[in-house]
């Protein structure tokens, strides 16, 4: 039983550590192929309804769609990081990042995963530390 714990322990750890991989990748290479500045609105807000673990604690993200002028053509594009309904307002002004050789590649460095990239890599190093611990538990 111990091992078969400690099994599911390093595989949910391995799992949240290339999903924190996999997110700071994703945001580098926005981050390197995202090198011209444009200054977008925010011109409306996706509300998105989820539900928790539990499936009866609903979540509302908020998910904003900028508007920007690129020099040939107005872009009209939602953002991939969702927040709190107050961190953006109808009407602001944002600068981001765009692909010059494709417009509706994004990047908004106040959108960092960051954060969430840290949580998640340290996560799943506590559930790795956790298998190695039961491992010497089962010798």
């Amino acid at each position: 039983m111990i091992l078969f714990i400690g099994f599911i322990l390093g595989l949910t750890g391995i799992a949240f550590l290339f999903v924190s991989a996999g997110m700071g990748m994703s945001e580098r290479k926005r981050m390197q192929n995202c090198t011209s500045m444009v200054t977008a609105e925010v011109v409306d807000l996706v509300r998105v309804e989820s539900t928790d673990f539990d499936m009866y604690s609903p979540t509302v993200s908020w998910y904003p769609v900028y508007e920007y002028w690129t020099g040939q053509r107005t872009v009209r594009i939602q953002s991939l990081a969702g927040g709190k309904e107050n961190k953006y307002k109808t009407g602001q002004k944002i600068e981001l990042y765009i692909n010059p050789d494709n417009p509706e590649e994004i990047y908004c460095p106040s959108d960092s995963t960051k954060f969430i990239q840290i949580i998640f890599g340290a996560l799943g190093g506590v559930l790795i530390i956790g298998c190695v611990v039961l491992g010497f538990f089962r010798m």
